[in-house]
């Protein structure tokens, strides 16, 4: 049966990831929970996978993860920084970067030195992502990118630059799929089917949510969490997190 396959070949990413990336995200997780307690403020964009909807306003979701998203200037985006970080220094805005729309996105966001950005994208090829990128990393911003590297390395570069995301972020997780992002072969089918990219980089999300909250909690500065608003006191709980999370910062 094919659904058995995607099973098996899910489980086989999942040791992978386990054996290659377990450690390191640990460490990521408590090089970012250094930051946050120092004021900080970490972003994720997710480049057309499920990160940018599985990880924000869930239950056992943590508030203090700001979604960026090309958005209009007067749409906020979902997390603003929060007071115990106001006083941080905002970037000039003035490197001459080329892509315009990247350095929006970035100022949008509020992103400022010290701050932590994850990028996601099986390929990590299109443009806009590389100089995403390099505008965060201009502004002192520390970048991790969620990549297929399996992929991304077999790809040409669409960036004038010569480079892919995976050359320009500060660091990088594997998202352990396969060339060309489908797994799976079937008699009959041209072309193969079931990708796997949106599962593995929202299981690699919630992996670096709760390594996160476990540094964090070790720090002494436990993060807000959301509980479901399913609940007949959901909503009040929810506004009353969103209100912690803006009076600490975390």
């Amino acid at each position: 049966m094919l659904a058995k396959a995607y099973l098996d070949v899910i489980r086989q990413m999942m040791g992978q990831l386990e054996n290659e990336e377990l450690i390191h995200i640990d460490q990521i997780a408590e090089e970012a929970a250094a930051a946050v307690k120092a004021g900080h403020v970490i972003y994720l964009y997710d480049h057309g996978h499920m990160l940018n909807h599985e990880l924000f306003d869930r239950a056992g979701g943590i508030a203090l993860l700001g979604q960026v998203a090309p958005v209009r200037p007067s749409q906020p985006t979902t997390a603003v920084r929060p007071a115990a970080g106001r006083d941080l220094p905002r970037p000039a805005w003035n490197n001459g970067m080329d892509s315009e729309f990247a350095r929006f996105v970035v100022m949008q966001a509020d992103m400022r030195r010290g701050d932590w950005f994850f990028i996601a994208s099986a390929a990590g090829r299109a443009p806009f992502l590389v100089d995403l990128a390099l505008t965060a990393r201009s502004a002192g911003v520390y970048t991790v990118g969620l990549i297929a590297l399996r992929y991304a390395k077999i790809l040409p570069a669409l960036h004038p630059s010569g480079q892919l995301l995976h050359h320009v972020v500060d660091d990088l997780i594997d998202l352990q799929t396969s060339e060309g992002d489908a797994e799976l072969s079937l008699e009959g089918l041209d072309e193969k089917i079931g990708s796997a990219s949106g599962i593995m980089g929202a299981l690699i999300g919630w992996m670096i949510v709760a390594a996160l909250a476990e540094a964090m909690v070790a720090r002494g500065i436990p993060p807000t969490v959301f509980r479901s608003a399913q609940y007949p006191d959901g909503p009040a709980r929810l506004r009353a997190a969103r209100e912690r999370y803006q009076r600490l910062g975390y």
